[in-house]
């Protein structure tokens, strides 16, 4: 007769779930807990510098928002004090103090930061483009602060754009893009119409002026003259929007270039960001002779 029963016992045994000792459930516990505990010591830490930096050098400050922002972008369901799982009540708690404060901590800071650079242009755009680039919604404070900046520069570049009669040129001190809610026309009398914030969707205009006249970028049978949207200054990383106008020789001895981009970028509202800093940049692309971006500027916008 065949003997079943050994085999019948190891299937049993097979197919029976082992139970958690208590030993392994504690540990269990007791990892997830001290996990979420070791994050929230670094976000606080992270969190620390950053309101500490406000008064450094806006490089330091910029850094100091960088390594805050990789931090804040942890937090999501699978963070050690959102996953499922022993002392959920209290480790969620902790996770939404976090979440909630990151971005009111971010703001304070810049604040600060601005109100440092004072009258210094060149570090308050910076410092309100690292702002600007997390996404997160401005308060008012910063929101005026932004205008200001808008402001000040405009006024400045008005009185260079007087003096050369056109606008985008700078003369000595270069060329820019302007950009606003209506089109330009560079033939036209001058008006005091462009700004640097834009709040809320619609189309907005740029005009850009180049050093150098189009045909001076000529001799690559491919080229093309480009205008680029990007939310950051690396136009070789990829762009967000590419308006093409055409061949470099067809613009002969042009120097103006026009473009109309339509906000929030498709990829902004995707995420459903509240705000952004888009860098706007003329780009002779040449496959064999190599691209040149010969001049970029940008402008805040937030929504509304």
């Amino acid at each position: 007769m065949k003997k079943f029963f050994p085999l019948l016992l190891i299937a049993g045994c097979a197919t029976t779930p082992a139970e958690p000792t208590d030993d392994a459930a504690e540990s269990t516990t007791t990892d997830l807990v001290a996990q979420c505990e070791a994050a929230k010591n670094v976000f606080t830490q992270r969190q620390e510098r950053l309101l500490a930096t406000s008064t450094a050098a806006p490089d330091v400050f910029i850094g100091a928002i960088n390594e805050f922002q990789a931090e804040r972008e942890t937090l999501n369901d699978s963070h050690p004090c959102a996953a499922e799982g022993p002392a959920v009540v209290e480790r969620n708690q902790t996770f939404r103090a976090m979440k909630s404060g990151g971005a009111s901590t971010l703001d304070e800071a810049t604040i600060k930061a601005v109100q440092q650079a004072a009258t210094d242009l060149d570090a308050t755009q910076k410092l309100l483009e690292a702002r600007f680039a997390t996404g997160d919604e401005p308060n008012e404070v910063l929101r005026r602060l932004a205008s200001d900046y808008s402001r000040t520069k405009v006024n400045r570049e008005w009185e260079a754009f007087q003096t050369a009669g056109r606008y985008s040129d700078l003369g000595e001190a270069g060329t820019t893009c302007i950009f606003g809610r209506q089109e330009f026309d560079p033939q036209q009398e001058m008006e005091k119409l462009y700004t640097y914030v834009f709040g809320g969707g619609g189309d907005v205009h740029a005009l850009c002026r180049v050093p150098l006249p189009a045909s001076r970028f000529a001799g690559d049978p491919n080229s093309a003259v480009e205008i680029l949207l990007d939310d950051d200054r690396d136009v070789k990383n990829g762009v967000l929007a590419t308006v093409k106008l055409g061949t470099i020789e067809a613009f002969k001895e042009t120097q103006f270039f026009r473009a109309r981009f339509s906000l929030p970028d498709s990829r902004l509202r995707a995420e459903e960001g509240k705000s952004a800093y888009y860098h706007v940049s003329v780009r002779f692309a040449r496959p064999q002779m190599g691209d040149e971006t010969p001049v970029s500027d940008g402008f805040f916008w937030w929504n509304e």
